[in-house]
């Protein structure tokens, strides 16, 4: 899947088609995709190049999708701080391989060497919530269960899921700010459960070494009224 993904965004590259045109908006997914697969797979020429092409459609104002705009400024800020910081990406090389399942949190340490010299190796689930798990929503579910499908037993696995699911719009804080019920603990307790749950039966059957990343800390708006920033820290 990544390959095909890498070889339908290499042949607009390679065929110079132009980002920006009437259909600029489906290219500029098109090389985020494909600069996403590229940096997953330490393509990294690559995953800049298809940045670069697709940097004018990026700086559109009238673009009503600003999650792939979000993702090109994320994946050309990780290319900077991985050139600036290859001392992460380096040590003793051996097959050994850590894999990091998550949204797009999971794509940080992409290619970092643990003490063990074993290998970050990111499985992304485009905007999926904790939420979506522990619920089996079909998009999100189906998802998971491809990129998570050749991952082998006895792997090390991080789960990296949950901070979409505290932002103050969305998950718990929209939740708990339409219903009378005010109670943080029950409404965190029901998230974190249902989304084990929902873990535990792969785990189990493929025997895996998990681990849980906790969620990041939060960026607090300054538009977020001192409510809702004290519930998102509590929430997190």
């Amino acid at each position: 899947r990544w390959q095909e993904s890498i070889a339908l965004s290499s042949y607009v590259l390679n065929e110079n088609l132009p980002a920006y045109g009437p259909n600029r908006f489906p290219m500029l997914r098109l090389g985020v995709n494909g600069a996403i697969c590229c940096w997953i797979v330490d393509e990294l020429d690559l995953c800049r190049r298809f940045l670069n092409w697709s940097a004018p459609i990026h700086a559109s104002t009238d673009f009503s999708d600003k999650n792939f705009q979000v993702y090109h400024d994320y994946l050309s800020r990780l290319l900077e701080w991985r050139q600036h910081h290859s001392e992460y990406y380096m040590g003793e090389e051996n097959s050994s391989v850590c894999y990091i399942v998550g949204d797009s949190h999971c794509l940080s340490p992409s290619g970092v060497r643990l003490k063990d010299g074993s290998k970050v190796v990111p499985r992304l689930v485009m905007g999926c919530k904790a939420y979506h798990l522990g619920h089996k929503i079909t998009q999100y579910w189906r998802s998971f269960e491809f990129v998570t499908a050749n991952i082998p037993n006895w792997a090390k696995v991080i789960f990296s899921f949950g901070e979409i699911d505290c932002r103050h719009n969305e998950g718990i804080l929209k939740a708990i700010n339409s219903t009378e019920n005010n109670n943080l603990e029950f409404f965190v307790s029901k998230l974190v459960l249902g989304y084990i749950d929902a873990l535990e039966e792969k785990i189990y059957n493929k025997e895996w070494n998990v681990f849980f990343q906790g969620v990041p800390a939060p960026n607090i708006e300054e538009t977020i009224d001192n409510k809702n920033k004290e519930l998102l820290i509590n929430t997190v």
